[in-house]
């Protein structure tokens, strides 16, 4: 494909991201691509710069596209070339996008779709919003052009999804074909910004292309952070502040609970599943005799936050604990598409009934001569097991690998880490007197990308998931698990 780059830099802005330009440059061209001219235009105004680098675009006979970002964005060094694989797999895409996320909380990604579902009710609604700009938009706008032109957010991402339709997008990483510009170079305030106040610029100038009935895809495999002050914001500083507003959501939920009674109780659908199947990841309380009452893990509410996006891709899932089977049913409607994997040292107490779609395997995990991976690669690994700290790592260690780019590994049950007896080695859970080899610490390293240490797994699992990890966090007050997520 032969490239264009072009960035604005409106104003005296100076370039800030020259390295990851460069990478991506470079790496474009080996891999078969030419750059043919550099379209960027500085010292005037933004709307200047755009202008005329939209006409260079629609004017130059050399160019296939134009690649076009900006001058505070730092870009993966792959992102050209995957916007190139997604453009010329697509015919049917003019545009294709990468996803920036913004700066300030909740560093949502800078995707959007219009939205649809508006009713005349809840537009009624709208004019007595509090804030204002949302009252001004209902009192401005008609119905009509409310619903067609009111954006609806992204804010959930599978990072390894193929590129999807959307209708607006920042311009921070996205690659045009040229027919783009020769469509609509002419057209009057294309780079306006919106006389109403209610888009940005990048927003109202895809809006106009959507117009014209040119369509625009976004590749979520590309992932861009801005440069900010006084860090940048990429994928992971996005996810963990997923992360906080899961933990801000969960305490303002227990709030309204205590207000409101045990009758007034929402759930989630994984939390109402796990109930209704009867596991202890949702707001069961174990049974008396089990030794473990008291303990309401609540887990659900966290991987339905994460897991959402995969409800209706994911094909294969595996849980490492079976007893009566209660969790791998949950699993199975949770994700209807999905074959359902239970492996456990004992299948005595496994419903009979569980459904076509539920294998269960007997053996352990800690059995180097079992191919667990050969029924994969899995969308999600759980480890409900043994909650021991060598059975626990040796399986995140082993089992990783199986998981397909994107996809997550849940390792529950972390507050065995803390629960060593002591009147018995080690407890029961086989914990050091000093924590030394807790399965929490080496999951918190993971999080925070430090080197972690464990005795149970060789150097090469541990090189392989330093590598491959994307984002881990650990989840909970009393009862803690985590999630991994592997790189796309």
């Amino acid at each position: 494909m032969k490239l264009a780059y072009a960035c604005p830099y409106y104003g005296n802005t100076p370039p800030l991201h020259g390295d990851s330009v460069r990478a991506n440059i470079i790496n474009a061209q080996e891999a078969g691509h030419t750059w043919i001219d550099d379209y960027s235009v500085s010292g005037t105004q933004h709307r200047n710069a755009c202008e005329a680098i939209a006409f260079k675009a629609a004017h130059d006979p050399r160019i296939d596209a134009v690649f076009w970002t900006e001058h505070d964005v730092v870009l993966p060094p792959d992102a050209v070339v995957r916007l190139c694989e997604s453009l010329e797999a697509m015919p049917e895409a003019d545009t294709v996008t990468g996803i920036a996320f913004r700066r300030s909380e909740p560093y949502n990604p800078m995707v959007a779709k219009l939205d649809r579902s508006l009713t005349p009710e809840a537009y009624e609604k709208l004019k007595e919003s509090p804030e204002y700009n949302v009252r001004r938009a209902a009192t401005l706008m008609s119905y009509e052009e409310m619903r067609e032109k009111v954006l609806m957010s992204i804010h959930v991402l599978d990072s390894s999804a193929p590129p999807f339709e959307v209708d607006t997008a920042s311009m921070c990483c996205a690659l045009f074909r040229k027919s783009v510009f020769e469509k609509v170079w002419e057209i009057p305030d294309l780079f306006a910004v919106d006389p109403m106040g209610f888009f940005s610029i990048d927003n109202a100038f895809f809006l106009r292309l959507k117009d014209k009935g040119l369509r625009l895809f976004c590749d979520p495999r590309v992932l861009c952070g801005h440069l900010g002050d006084p860090e940048m914001i990429d994928a992971r500083k996005w996810m963990e502040n997923v992360g906080r507003q899961i933990d801000k959501f969960d305490l303002r939920k227990q709030l309204e609970m205590r207000k409101g009674g045990n009758t007034d109780r929402i759930y989630g659908e994984l939390t109402r599943l796990a109930n209704k199947c009867g596991t202890d990841k949702g707001t069961l309380d174990h049974r008396p005799d089990s030794g473990w009452q008291g303990w309401v893990h609540n887990y659900c509410d966290f991987y339905e936050t994460m897991l959402d996006p995969l409800r209706l891709s994911a094909r294969r899932v595996l849980e490492i604990g079976v007893w009566h089977g209660a969790s791998l049913q949950m699993w199975a409607e949770y994700f209807p598409n999905a074959e359902v994997y239970g492996i456990d040292v004992d299948l005595s107490q496994v419903r009979k009934d569980l459904g076509a779609r539920i294998h269960v395997i007997e053996g352990n995990v800690m059995d180097r001569g079992l191919d667990i991976g050969a029924h994969g690669p899995f969308d999600l690994i759980v480890d409900d097991g043994s909650h021991v700290m060598e059975e626990q790592q040796t399986a995140l260690a082993r089992l990783f690998p199986s998981v397909r780019p994107g996809g997550w590994y849940i390792l529950e049950d972390l507050h065995t880490s803390f629960l060593a007896l002591a009147n018995e080695a080690g407890g029961p859970f086989g914990l050091d007197d000093d924590a030394s080899n807790a399965t929490i610490k080496v999951v918190e390293d993971l999080a925070h990308g430090r080197p972690i240490q464990s005795r149970y797994m060789s150097a090469e699992e541990v090189a392989y998931l330093e590598q491959n990890v994307a984002w881990a966090r650990v989840y909970g007050k009393r009862s803690i698990t985590s999630m991994l997520q592997k790189r796309g």
